[in-house]
């Protein structure tokens, strides 16, 4: 699954890889490397951060499910995208509930 993120404002999408589950000193989260043709390095933080591996791994489920879910939808490009994006936010605030859910479980941060 691509980033949107990167399909929304990189010039180059196709140097990017596909949605996975990284990890930095912050945490772990989803998004993309980025390869420039000399060395990989991170492309894209798609997600906030994670406190453990299995949540970003169930985010990234939750992305790719729901991207299956609206595949044959009328919905195209951006609009899909955007309708992926607040289905997910709408996920994490029922997990985690909506006093807890900062800018760390939303997309896009």
């Amino acid at each position: 699954m691509k980033s949107l993120q990167v399909a929304l404002h990189c010039a180059d999408p196709e140097n990017y890889s596909d949605l996975q589950v990284l990890r930095s000193a912050a945490g772990y989260y989803v998004g993309t490397i980025y390869n420039n043709h000399t060395h990989p390095e991170p492309g894209s933080r798609d997600t906030g951060y994670f406190l453990s591996e299995d949540e970003a791994k169930y985010a990234l489920q939750t992305l790719v499910m729901l991207e299956r879910f609206t595949i044959n939808s009328k919905m195209q490009g951006t609009r899909k995208r955007q309708y992926i994006v607040d289905r997910f936010e709408r996920i994490m605030v029922w997990i985690y509930g909506s006093e807890t859910l900062g800018t760390e479980y939303r997309l896009n941060p």
